[in-house]
Formats: structure tokens, sequence, C-alpha cells
């Protein structure tokens, strides 16, 4: 009820103000009759129905305005006479207190519930209406003919409607639409006219109206087509895709709907007399899609029809007691023609969307793969399996409308169909799982193929989808291939372990195909490699260990290297990499690309369906958007969801792969125990080896260790021959990975991994026809070495060395020749371990630990192997610390020592003949000529040992003397390398070579010219101290990078010391004088450090060779320093007939550059220079730098106007003028003559050289410079006259 009106009403009701409205449903016209109980309770109550219902009152208001609401329950079966009855009353409010309200009738009215439409149809009356009130309400008042008979009897107000409300159907048995009522009436007629009428005026009954009939409507409309067949068949089609598709607006519940009547009510429909739905059902579809062009109503609803088809075949076979006998049998040659038929229309329909709509054409393809994944259970499951053949050929059929979108594109829709088929419960059943004898000489992919036909198909196209460029493509393989797996999985759950690994058996196919592409696979981006190699060990894992072993047998090496290093491949992708690392992985590829794409296919979907569609919602019947997927909407998966870290689920994925791979590898290495115990080269026991080693290597839990020395206990008594006669690079890595796991924390670790390098010992020694493990010993101490940065616990690792020697002590079986040696080892291996320590100790202090790398490297000059070792961790050390010239000094020396070891080995003509060779590069190499002098059976057990070994190392020098810019010594190392590249016919090699020298000639031309390069700054340094310990009293040259200025290394100095000995003060002392211990009363108490620049010293003979600046700065023992003095014991004085200098020239055991940033001094000579050739040697270093700026092919303006404006400036104290004028103006004898006319030609030279100056920058000034330059040349015009007008004197 919305209002009623008493405004104008007649003089009865006018005082009306108080005003309630009561209704009623009456089942008679008789007021004395009761109501019936038909009213719901307010929804603030409860209870029993109510017999009648009453408004709020509305005080002092002759329009009250009500909107309420009231609810009745309608009767089962309604008659004419029902209807509803309204009474308005006036309650007066002026009462006294101790009478009731009174209330007044004022008039009623009342609604009829059904009318007769054309005099023939009975429909409730449910709209907005508006009545007029009579005064009065006679017995049999509804039995009037007319409204007209109603208005003239006693009404209030005959012109004026004075209520309004309006009534809302909620049935599913009553309807008020006339289109549905007609349907109703003609639905009992068996003429095919008035059926197919009843049939079309469904399509005028809105949305809502028919929603509660369609069960009963789908049911009914398959009676007629099985009753009538072709007749309706059209009409059927047009119906009920009308139906389907119309825009309900509980979309979700209208799906959820039909669902429910196909699985549940349908049955009741299935089958008319005797015959099925389907037996018509499927050329009835058929024909409706080639007859419409615009079947995209049709398409989008399809599932409807492939369903009820399926459910037909299903009630068709449980009534015929399930299948009996061969399947082939079950049904007629003729119905599986047509169903072929229309499958592959379904295909053609498809394929033919892909451009205009595809993610209908998606969507379309996942119908028609659950319809054939539906038809194996009730048909032949050879004509199922046809059915999907013809589909992929559909799908893979060329053709120039799809040519400009890439052979890829279609496999979405073979992706698409193939993932709805693997999801038949017996899906592995299809494909004859049994373990294979891999008999013949096939490949074994046809094999598999051949046997797994189904299976096969799908994992062909799951690769292919890898294969392609897509990358959303690729991922949404991968989750196919899991989704299967999974499903697989949990479906064998209550099955026996030997049925799970039969059915697991059909995916065998994808391994192998993973094995043939793994190299392909090892580029792609990590987040596609992870979904793959996780289906590839889980496939490993779940197969028959029998089936492996078959495949293994007739496989290549090659192929089996394949195997191995797909297994490889697995671990570098699982191994544990941290939340960031692996967070950082996973995002690998992400971009906008995928996204858009998806958008795309959105937009684009709704092309290609029929335009009736657009017509409605023009008609206003549906405000969603169309996207041509009709009740059966497709959503794209996002396939590329945000990674989220899980500590947790990584280890314990990474623990489980780990556990598969040792058993896969158990068996891998017993079925070709003859192949890996070849002679070398086996480069299958390379890259087996190297598989566990690098698995070896990685965090483990506690069990997949105890399981991997179980697995090594085996793999080291079947193979102990090929470690410890053949390559010497298996035992290195061997008993560096397990001298890790000695200082291993956990206990049970630790002692395995003891007792594993006690049996390496044993055996080396047992295999040995000396009876010595000198391989397992020597690379021992070499790993030992190696772990200087990864030791910063030594007790585990004391302990481990204490249980050996227990365990060489209590073995009876050894001799004592044995047991003694052991105790040697791990003597030896206790020193190295203090050593460790020591360098550990002074982690703060670079210096001090590059000192003592280089002290053990020195100690070991009679053992090879273990010089080379400390060596390159010396030389990993200066790499991280960015001195590349030190690094480089390091490799060097490697490869010396390497070249002297393969010329005393076997002189050839390509290698070099030993350190000579390498002298150009460093002056120190001569150290490593000790070699020669050794026993050769006890040493360079090391595989760096080669000629690989030592290219390996020249071009690690090669590369830090690049970043150390030393162009000029990689051309000296590279013509020492290019031979033996030479000799091999390495042109790729050569190649690379040749392009880098190009480059570095061409960045020496370039650092000449700009005169970028500074090769490092050079500093004498003195520490005084007790603190200092061993330290105290000594003299250091330290190269310091590039241009570092006094300060800042004085500043780090102290700070370095400061740290290292709390409570002691230190002090820079500034002064450059030679510094007496002695005088010095508070060394107990404060640290000394005397800091002085020096520069390279050379002899004069030896500076005619050194032209550039990197002859300057290379192979230089000898530095100088000077230092002012006068004898009056003034540092300097304005009188240069009395400023003395001292020369204080320093050398140092080797020669810059070297393996360590500092080396002592080892000498120092003093030289005294008087004040003339001090005044001498001034002018002569004036000259010489002018001789430099000019040598520069590119002459900086700017540069000489600097170094002239020192020369010209007569004002200049100790120039040029006041020398000459100090020693040439008044000779009285003072002097010696012959060292005047020195001074005399040395003032010439200088202003001949000057004078050229002044000509070059006069070419190369701009005219903001030309003022200036005539300044200088007024200066030089002055000086020249009177440093002229001293020397004529």
């Amino acid at each position: 009820i919305e209002y009623v009106n008493f405004s104008k009403s007649a003089s009865s009701t006018k005082n009306a103000r108080n005003i309630a409205v009561s209704v009623k449903f009456m089942e008679e016209d008789d007021p004395s009759k009761p109501p019936l109980a038909l009213f719901y309770p307010d929804y603030k109550k409860s209870g029993n129905l109510l017999d009648e219902m009453k408004t709020a009152i509305t005080y002092h208001n002759k329009i009250p305005q009500f909107n309420e609401e009231f609810k009745i329950k309608l009767p089962l079966k309604l008659h004419k006479k029902h209807h509803l009855l309204f009474t308005f009353s006036h309650v007066s409010c002026n009462i006294s207190k101790h009478k009731d309200a009174n209330e007044t009738i004022l008039g009623y009215a009342f609604h009829p519930l059904i009318v007769k439409i054309h005099g023939k149809q009975n429909k409730i009356v449910c709209k907005v209406l508006k009545l007029a009130i009579t005064t009065t309400l006679p017995s049999g008042y509804y039995t009037v003919n007319s409204s007209r008979d109603i208005v003239n009897r006693g009404l209030i107000d005959a012109k004026r409607v004075i209520i309004k409300y309006r009534t809302v159907l909620e049935s599913s048995i009553y309807s008020d639409d006339e289109n549905l009522l007609r349907f109703l009436e003609l639905t009992g007629s068996n003429k095919p006219i008035k059926v197919q009428e009843a049939m079309l005026a469904l399509q005028e009954v809105p949305p809502e109206d028919i929603f509660p009939w369609v069960p009963w409507i789908l049911g009914f409309l398959f009676e007629q087509l099985i009753s009538f067949k072709h007749e309706l068949a059209e009409t059927f089609m047009m119906v009920t895709v009308h139906i389907l598709n119309a825009p309900y607006q509980g979309r979700t519940y209208f799906k959820n709907l039909i669902q429910s009547y196909v699985e549940f009510v349908f049955d009741n429909h299935a089958r008319i007399g005797d015959e099925y739905v389907h037996s018509i059902l499927i050329e009835t579809v058929y024909n409706q899609l080639i007859m419409d062009e615009n079947n995209g109503d049709l398409l989008s609803v399809i599932d409807f029809y492939l369903d009820i088809i399926y459910k037909s075949f299903l009630k068709e076979q449980v009534e015929q007691g399930g299948i009996v006998g061969n399947r082939k049998n079950t049904h007629p040659k003729e119905v599986y023609d047509r169903i072929r038929i229309l499958v592959a229309h379904i295909a053609w329909e498809c394929r033919k969307r892909v451009i205009s709509g595809l993610t209908f054409a998606k969507e379309l393809t996942k119908k028609l793969a659950l319809f054939i994944n539906n038809l194996f259970s009730v048909l032949d499951r050879g004509v199922a399996i046809d059915l999907v053949v013809l589909c992929l050929d559909e799908f893979g059929r060329e053709g120039e409308d799809i040519a400009e979108l890439g052979e890829d594109y279609l496999l979405q829709f073979k992706l698409e169909l193939l993932q709805g088929v693997s999801k038949y419960e017996h899906f592995a059943l299809l494909n004859f799982p049994e373990v294979l004898s891999f008999e013949g000489g096939s490949h074994t992919t046809s094999v598999l193929r051949e046997r797994f036909f189904l299976s096969g198909i799908f994992i062909d196209v799951i690769v292919d989808c890898i294969s392609s460029t897509d990358n959303t493509l690729k991922i949404r393989a991968v989750n196919v291939l899991q989704e299967s797996l999974r499903v697989n999985e949990f479906k064998n759950l209550e099955m026996s372990s030997k049925q799970k690994k039969r059915e697991m058996s059909v995916y065998i196919l994808f391994v192998v195909l993973v094995t043939e592409n793994i190299y392909a696979y090892q580029k792609l981006l990590y987040p596609h490699k992870r979904g793959i190699f996780l289906c590839f060990i889980h496939i490993l894992k779940s197969v028959s260990p029998k089936l492996l072993k078959n495949w293994w047998k007739r496989e290549t090496i090659a192929k089996l290297i394949n195997v191995i290093e797909s297994i490889d491949e697995v671990i570098k992708t699982f191994q544990l990499k941290g939340e960031e690392k692996l967070s950082e992985l996973m995002s690998e590829g992400e971009s906008k690309s995928d996204a858009t794409k998806m958008a795309f296919e959105q937009y684009y979907s709704n092309i290609g369906t029929n335009s009736r569609r657009a017509s409605e919602r023009r008609r206003g019947w549906s405000t969603r958007k169309n996207t041509g997927t009709g009740a059966f909407q497709f959503h794209l998966e996002n396939t590329t969801k945000p990674f989220e870290y899980n500590e947790l689920e990584e280890n314990n994925i990474w623990n489980e792969i780990a556990m598969t791979i040792l058993d896969v590898m158990t068996d891998f290495v017993l079925v070709n125990e003859q192949l890996l115990s070849a002679q070398h080269p086996n480069p299958l026991m390379d890259k087996v080896f190297h598989m566990l080693m690098r698995f070896m290597h990685y965090k483990h839990s506690i069990s997949v260790l105890d399981s991997h020395y179980n697995f090594m206990h085996m793999f080291i008594h079947k193979f102990s021959k090929s470690i410890f006669t053949m390559k010497p690079v298996y035992c290195e890595k061997l008993c560096y990975a397990v001298l890790q796991h000695c200082n291993y924390k956990n206990q049970l670790i630790r002692s395995r991994a003891c007792a594993f390098m006690y049996l390496l010992m044993k055996l080396n020694y047992e295999t040995s026809e000396e009876h010595k493990f000198t391989r397992v010993m020597t690379q021992t101490t070499v790993a030992l070495s190696r772990l200087v940065s990864s030791i910063r616990e030594p007790g585990y690792l004391r302990r481990a060395l204490d249980t050996i020697i227990d365990y060489a002590q209590n073995d009876n079986s050894m001799p004592t020749e044995f047991t003694d040696s052991v105790e040697n080892l791990m003597n030896l291996l206790n020193s190295i371990l203090k050593y460790i320590i020591d360098i550990n100790f002074h982690n703060d202090d670079p210096e001090k630990q590059i000192d003592l790398y280089y002290m053990i490297a020195s100690s070991y000059k009679n053992n090879p192997d273990l010089r080379v070792t400390w060596l390159q961790s010396l030389a990993e050390m200066h790499e991280k610390a960015g001195n590349w010239a030190e690094a480089a000094q390091c490799m060097i020396h490697t490869s010396a020592l390497i070249s002297e070891y393969l010329h005393v080995l076997e002189p050839r003509d390509h290698l070099p003949s030993g350190c000579s060779d390498y002298f150009k590069l460093s002056h120190s190499v001569t150290e490593e000529s000790i070699l020669q002098e050794l026993d050769e059976e006890c040493i360079c057990n090391m595989g760096l040992f080669s000629e690989i070994g030592l290219i390996e190392c020249m071009d690690k020098a090669a590369y830090f003397l690049k970043k150390a810019q030393q162009y000029e010594s990689v051309n000296e190392l590279y013509k020492i390398l290019i031979p033996i590249h030479e000799h091999h016919r390495n042109y790729n090699e050569l190649a690379d070579c040749h392009g880098q020298l190009k480059y570095m000639f061409e960045s020496i031309m370039e650092a000449v010219e700009k005169q970028s390069r500074v090769f490092g700054t050079y500093y004498r340094i003195a520490f005084f101290g007790d603190s200092l310990g061993d330290l105290d009293s000594k003299v250091f040259i330290y190269k310091e990078p590039k241009l570092t200025r006094l300060g800042e290394l004085s500043t780090r100095l102290v700070k370095l010391y400061s740290t290292k000995y709390p409570g002691i003060d230190i002090e820079i002392y500034k002064k450059n004088n030679t510094i007496d211990r002695s005088s010095f009363n508070d060394l107990d108490k404060k640290c000394y450090i005397q800091i002085t620049e020096v520069k390279p010293y050379f002899e004069s003979w030896n500076l005619r060779e050194r032209k550039t600046s990197y002859d300057k700065n290379h192979n230089i023992n000898q530095f100088i320093f000077e230092t002012p003095f006068t004898l009056s014991g003034k540092s300097q004085t304005e009188d240069l007939t009395q400023q003395y200098k001292r020369k204080t020239i320093l050398t140092v055991e080797s020669s810059f550059p070297y393996m360590n940033t500092r080396m002592e001094v080892i000498s120092k000579e003093e030289i005294e220079v008087d004040p003339l050739n001090n005044a001498i040697e001034i002018i002569q270093n004036k000259t010489d730098s002018l001789n430099t700026i000019l040598a520069s092919p590119r002459p900086d303006s700017k540069v000489i106007s600097l170094a002239l404006s020192g020369i010209v400036a007569l004002q200049v104290n100790a120039g040029p003028t006041s020398i000459a004028q100090t020693f040439l103006e008044n000779d009285d004898g003072t002097f010696d003559s012959a060292q005047l006319d020195v001074l005399r030609l040395s003032l010439q030279e200088l202003l001949a050289v000057v004078a050229e100056c002044l000509q070059k920058n006069a070419e190369i000034i701009d005219i903001s410079q030309k003022d200036f330059h005539n300044e200088l040349m007024v200066g030089y015009d002055d000086t020249k006259q009177l440093i002229m007008s001293f020397i004529e004197n």
C-alpha cells in the first residue's frame, strides 16, 4: 500500500484525520465469513500465519503515505472469488482515559486475484492499481458483473481515485504473464502447429517471469522434440537458445539452476517411450549450427546441449545394465558418425573465431574438451580418441587466415582441448601403462608415442607450448601438466605402489623430451624452469625404476649425459637461495605485455556473436557487457600470480627433490657402471661427478646429507680406480667438499665426513702401486688452504682431524706406514689451520692479511699445489679489494709455475719454456723456477697443472690486467697465449685474443692522448711503537690506488691501528727526516707512523728505456724522496747558495706491481746535493716537464700556460731568473766552473724548450686566451734577455 487520499471525499468522511487500513484475504464475498489466515507476521515477530494485517495510523493526515508491504501465502488452488478486502477507518484520539479508542469505518475496497484474459485464460492481477472506495459492503458484493456496477454502488467519490497500491507475484505455480499463460494452455495439444505456437510464445516472456519455470519448460521442450522430431527441431533450438541466453539478473544462480537440471532433473526427460534424446539432439544441434551463420548465441551455450547428449547416453547405458561386452557394439555406426560430424564442426567453429573472438574460441574449446572427456565413459574409447585427433588436426591445419599470427597461435587451443581430456579419471589406463622393454632399434620417443598414444599427444603439445615464444603460454602449459600430475597423484591414493608407478609411466615421455631439449630449457626464465623441472623430478620419483633402467640401457652416452645435465639443472634451479634472491628470480620476465594481451582478448571476445544480442541490449533487456560466452562466461586464469616466499615450503621441496635425486642416481650408477668405469676421457663420468659435487656443495638437511654419504660410499667403492688414477680434479673436488663437512656444526654429519675422508685415504693407499695416498694428501691440504674464508670456528675441524687420527690408529688392517702418513697429514693440516686462524684474526687489517697470504704461499715453494692454491686465494682477496694489478700478478706467477711444470714434464714448442717467458710481465717470476729442483712424484696433482689450467690462469690474468689498465702487459701475455691457441686451432679463441689486442692498443693510444692513466701512488711508511709487535721499526713502501692523497692514507691508518690496538694513542709523525727509534721515550704508550710520498727512481741508463707512463710504473723496485736542509739546521732558506737537499733512495726486494700492496725496504741510500747541483736539477726538472707536455699527441693549452707561468714570471722564487742571477751574476770562484757551465747549458736548453712551448701554444689557443698568451710572450722575452745577460757574463 502506497497511499490513501481522503482530501476531497464525501461529506460523510470529511472529518477523517487519523486513517488506518486493514487487509484481509477472503474466499467468499460475504462479510460475515471469516478471512483466511494467510498473512506472514512482521519480520520482527514470529508465530503462525495471520488473518488480518493493519497499517500504522497517520495522525491528522488526509493523504497518509504508508509504503508498507504484506506477504501472503497463496493457496495451491485459486478460484474466481478469492480476493483482497481493504477496510479504511478513522481512529479518534480525543477520548477519556477510561474509554477505548473510537474507530469509525470510512469505507471498503477489494482486489480480485484472478481475471479472464480474452475470455479464456485466468490471470493473476499483478500490477500497480488505483481504486475508489465504497461506503457499504453488502453480502454478494463481489458478484457484480462489471467494475461500473462497483462504482455505482455507494462510492465516496466517483470521480477521484482514493487508494493506490501494487501487487507482486513470486511463484513457481502461478504466473501473471499472458504469453506464459498462453504457453501453459497450449502444452496439452497434440498438434504440431499448436505446440509450435506455444513454444514461440515463450520468446515473448520476460526473463524474470520465465526463470522459475525453466526446469519444467525444458522438460516439456525435450518431450516435444522426441515426439515431433524434425517438425519442431528448428523451433526447439531457437526457443532453448533464447531461454539459455536471456539476460537474467541472477546470472550465477541461473547457471547453477541449469547445471542442476542437467544433473538431477533431466533423467526424467532423457527417454520418451523407446527413444533417447541423443538420437535426435545430435543431428538437431548440428543442423542448427550449419543453417545459422550468426550462431554465436548457440555456441555460447553449446555446453548445455553437449551435457544433455552425454546424460542421454549415460541414461541409456544405465537402463541397459551398463556396458556389456565390446564397447564398439554399444551403439550403431551412424551414432558415431553423427558425433564425429558435430565435434568436427564445433572444432571448425573454434578455429574460425581465433581472430575475431579469441576468448570466445578458447571457452568453446574448453566446452568441447569436456564433452569428449565425458564420452570416454559412455562410448567406444577408440572413437573418443579419434575425436581428440580430429580436433587437433583441425587446430593444426594451416591457412592464410591465421598465417600472420604465427605457428604457435593455435597451440593454446590444442592445450585447452588436451587439458580437458587429461582430466578423465582413467586417462592413464587409456595408454596401456606397463613396463617397457624398449626392444628394437627405434628411437625412444617413437616407442613411447606408439605405446602411450594419448598421453604422447598430450606431452607433445605441452613441450611445443614450452618451446614457444609466448611466456604466458609456457606458464599455462606447465600449469596444465602440473594439474594433470596432481589429479593423478590424489586419484591414486588408495592404489598400491606398483599400480601408481604403472599409471605414472604414461608421463615418462615428458622426462625423455626434457633431456633431449635440456640445453634449450637452460636458457628459459627461472619461473618457467622451476615449473618444468618440478614436473620432471616428480615423474622421475613416481615412475617405476625398472622403466628408467630399461630406458637408460638403450641410450647412447650423449643421451645419458643429457640425463645428468637435466638432473644438474634441477639442482641449480631448486637449491636454497633465500627469500631475496628467489623473489628476484621469480620476477624474471614480468612485463605488461601479457596483461595487455589478455585485455585485448577480452575486448574482442564479443566479435562473431549473434547480432540479435545487440538488439536485445538496445531494447533494454540487459545492462551486462556481452562477452560472447552466454550463460557460462569464461574467465582467463591468472597464471602469473605474485610469488610469495614460504621458507618451510621451499625447504621441504628441496629436501624431497634431493632425496629423489639420490634415489635416481643410485639406479643410474648401477645401470651404467661399465660406462662410468671406462678409461679417460670419459665425458659421462665427468658429468656425473661434477653433478654430484655440485649437489654436495649446496645446503641440505641432515637427513639428505646422511643419505648422500651412503650413496657416496657406494660410489667411491665402485669407482675408486677412476678417482685416484685418472683425472686429479675428481679427488680435488671430492676432498674439498668432504673437508667442508668436517667443519660442519652437526656432529652426525661431521662424523660421516671424517669416516669418508679416512675411507678416501685408505682406498687411495690400496689402489696406488707405490702404496701411498699422495693424491688425497695433496688435495686435502689444498682444500683446507682454500677454506680460509669459511672457517670461523676452528674447533669443529680440529676435533674432526683428531677423529681421523683415531680411525687410523684403531684400524689394524692397515700397516704402520699408512698410520704414520695419516698422522703426518693431520699435523700438516693443523699447521695450515693455525695460518687460517691467524688470517681471520687480522680480518680488519687488509695489508696484514695480504702479507700472511704471501708468507704462506712463499713457505710452500717446495709444494706447487699448495703454493698455487694460496696464490689463487690471494688473487681472490685482491679482486674483492679492487687491487687489479696485484691480482693479475698472482695469476701471472701461477701461470709461470704451471709453465715450469709443463716444461719439466714434457717440453713442447707451443708452450712457454718456463717462468723466464713471463719476465717482461714481472721480474719477480724467477721465484717460480724452484720447481726444477723438486721430486716430480710428489707435486702437481691439481687439475690446474695442465694446458687447460694454464689457459684458464692466463685468461684470468688478462682480465685483471685489463681492469688495472695495464694494456701493454696484456699484449705481452697474449704473446705467450696465442701460440697455444694456434697449435690447437682454437680459432674462436684466437679471434677473441686479436679482438682484445685491438682494443688494448686503442686504449693505449687514448690513454696517452688524454694522459688519463694513473697506475698508483707510492708512500714510504715507517712504524714505531712497542704495541705494534713485528711492525715496530719497520719501513715499507705502500702502493695505494691511483691518486690517493696523503691525508686519506693517514686517516685510514690511524683508524685501522686505533681499532686494532685499543687504548694506544696513534700519532702521525709529520717530518720526513730519518728517525732514530731511541729519540722516542713514550713508545710503550704511543705509536708513531711516518708517511712520506715517494716516486719511482731510475738510473739514467734505465730511464732511457722507460719512455712511457707504463714503463715508469712497471717493474720498479727503487723509490726516492727528497728532503731540503741547510747547514744552519733549517730545512729551507731563501738564499739559494745555502739550500741543500738530501735524496733518499729506497730499495725493496721485489718489483711493483707485485702480489702484495706493500713491501719492506731492504736498503737505503742517501745522497746529499750541494746548492749549485740542486739549482741545476731544478732547471733540468722544469725542462723535462715541458718536454713531456710537448711529447703529448694533443697538448693542452691550459697545461702549457700553467707550466710556462711558473718559468717566465720574474717574481717567482727559485725560478730560472733567480737561479741565473744567484749563481752567474758574480762568479767569484766559490762554485766549480764546470758545474756553472752545466747550469748555463741547462738554462739555454730550458729557454729553447720554452720557446717551442710558446709556439705550440700559439697554434692551439682560441681567441679568449690570446691576451694571456701575449703576456707570456712578453714575460719570455724579458726572462730570456735577463738570463742571457747572466750567461754571457
